[in-house]
């Protein structure tokens, strides 16, 4: 059987690891990752870009690299304009030079800011910090990319993504499981607010499937994907439930402000795709069975 060459960024990542482990636990054969990180190739070269590609040669691509670094300022703007909006153009434009067939790339629930409400992949985008700004001017040109070529561009946008992996950061469930298992105390906004929380291993098994996704000629333009479980829950539940699996954790809800225009809830919208294998597609984890998950590779992390 002749295997599909995917090339990964952003491999050592927790998306990137998610999706490598789950196509090894599957023995998906007829996938042949290669993964790499900036330590490997600077995606902002254009040469070196052009190198890896060349060496590579992958069929397809998921482009997961990228800063995760949300403040504001100059320092910060540049920084994303840099590593997420200059590194993901060029890798476009290797890809299409290198023939690639499809390209997958990862955006943000960052793009809408503080749109409200059930999101769908067609909502106009309304980015309130760098980070969400410099996805959204990337989708734009992903779209322009995918109007004039015969080069399938997939945009996904996880919601609430968490799951075993995700340990650093200063992510809102990496935090609680951090200060939960350590019994330090922590401080959260009142967690009223309701997100759509998605565990990363159905995330990864969506990009299993996008891969497979026989691929057709002609220009589809952009294709973008909402990837969530379609059910809010509050964020106080879920530190709730995080606080269940680690007896004396000390969470302090309503200790600090929420940010300035912070949605109350976002939820992915239904589903939907143009093939029929991909809208099958539908989350394994159920919040609660996830977090459930999430607290027991937290336990034994602690104990290796």
């Amino acid at each position: 059987m002749t295997s599909t060459t995917v090339l990964v960024t952003g491999a050592r990542g927790f998306i990137g690891s998610a999706l490598l482990a789950l196509a090894q636990r599957e023995e998906a054969d007829d996938l042949f990752f290669v993964g790499v990180d900036y330590e490997d190739a600077d995606l902002r070269d254009h040469d070196a870009t052009r190198r890896l590609l060349s060496k590579v040669r992958p069929a397809r691509v998921v482009h997961l690299a990228g800063k995760l670094v949300k403040g504001e300022g100059p320092e910060v703007l540049n920084e994303q304009m840099e590593h997420t909006f200059r590194a993901g153009t060029v890798l476009l434009g290797a890809a299409q030079e290198a023939g690639v067939e499809q390209v997958l790339i990862a955006g943000t629930i960052d793009e809408f800011g503080s749109r409200e409400g059930e999101l769908n992949p067609n909502d106009g985008a309304v980015p309130a910090n760098s980070y969400g700004l410099c996805k959204a001017l990337l989708r734009e040109y992903a779209a322009f990319f995918a109007r004039r070529g015969a080069m399938r561009v997939d945009w996904f946008r996880p919601f609430t993504v968490y799951g075993p992996g995700q340990a650093a950061g200063n992510m809102l469930l990496p935090v609680a499981f951090r200060a939960a298992k350590s019994g330090r105390a922590a401080q959260f906004s009142d967690g009223f607010q309701k997100r759509d929380f998605i565990h990363v291993d159905d995330v990864a098994g969506w990009l299993l499937r996008a891969l497979r996704v026989p691929l057709q000629k002609e220009p589809l333009g952009l294709q973008v994907h909402h990837l969530g479980t379609g059910h809010s829950v509050s964020v106080r539940s879920v530190l709730e439930a995080i606080a269940e699996e680690f007896p004396g954790s000390q969470f302090q809800l309503g200790a600090l402000p929420r940010r300035p225009g912070e949605a109350n809830m976002q939820v992915a919208a239904r589903y939907q795709a143009r093939e029929a294998s991909l809208a099958a597609w539908q989350p394994h984890y159920s919040w609660r069975d996830g977090i459930a998950h999430t607290a027991a590779w937290w336990r034994s992390r602690a104990e290796a």
